[in-house]
């Protein structure tokens, strides 16, 4: 079973598929997620600071977006680098969208396929087992809990509550113009960091391919293996339905 998974990993990953053949680019990718990423929690902890005018909060506010904003760049570059080296290696041309396509993934499942079937792996009761085995290693391991998008967010809901608190306090009860601006600019605050979380998710999600995590890859293996399950269940029916057809016609011609 190990020997699969080292197969898929070394064979189908996109490192191995795409990344590899534009390792510049995926190691300076690597670096600048890295550093969001430490960026991002710092931002979130200093930021109350940042509201009584810190400068350690002010700098990495500025840090923090500044990264922010090349992280999208740099995202960006990634796609279209991928897109050639799929078009060169692999003749496929996307025009727009991300570079994974359909026709990509239908590669990489073609040659999986191969890989079972040559290795007398590619039937139902083995893929099972297969599935059944990964399971039981990724229980074994999980990606690390300081990467998970749900802490940036709970980290952010309690600071962001009582820097609420704090700035209202400030504010006179009878001071109507001061009370609406300052609704609009925290509107505008929640709108700007609701972006940021969204793009964090899609980088936490990238950076599982690109960091190369044990349980991430594990489980994108499993993946792929139920889906093969799928195609060969499908693949069962349609075989069955001929053979059913004409027993349902000698039963109606019996009768």
């Amino acid at each position: 079973m190990e020997e699969v998974v080292k197969y898929y990993k070394d064979n189908l990953t996109s490192y191995s598929l795409v990344y590899k053949h534009m390792k510049l680019t995926y190691y300076f990718s690597l670096f600048i997620f890295g550093v969001f990423l430490i960026l991002a929690y710092l931002f979130i902890i200093t930021f109350p600071l940042l509201l009584i005018g810190n400068y350690l909060a002010k700098g990495i506010c500025i840090a923090f977006v500044t990264i922010f904003l090349f992280s999208i760049l740099t995202t960006s570059y990634m796609s279209k680098k991928a897109k050639v080296v799929i078009l060169n290696h692999y003749d496929i041309h996307v025009k727009k969208g991300g570079w994974r396509t359909i026709e990509f993934d239908s590669m990489q499942t073609r040659m999986f396929i191969n890989y079972l079937k040559l290795n007398n792996l590619y039937s139902k009761e083995k893929l099972q087992l297969i599935v059944s085995f990964t399971e039981k290693n990724i229980e074994r391991g999980k990606t690390p809990s300081f990467l998970t998008p749900g802490i940036f967010i709970g980290l952010f809901i309690p600071l962001w509550s009582q820097c609420v608190v704090f700035i209202f306090k400030g504010v006179k009860e009878t001071d109507y113009n001061g009370l609406f601006w300052l609704t609009i600019i925290l509107v505008a605050i929640i709108i700007y960091f609701s972006l940021i979380v969204g793009t964090y998710k899609s980088f936490f999600h990238l950076s599982k391919e690109l960091f190369l995590f044990e349980d991430g890859l594990k489980k994108n293996f499993l993946l792929k293996i139920e889906d093969l399950l799928l195609r060969i269940s499908d693949s069962e029916i349609k075989e069955d339905e001929p053979y059913n057809l004409i027993l349902r016609r000698k039963d109606k011609a019996q009768s």
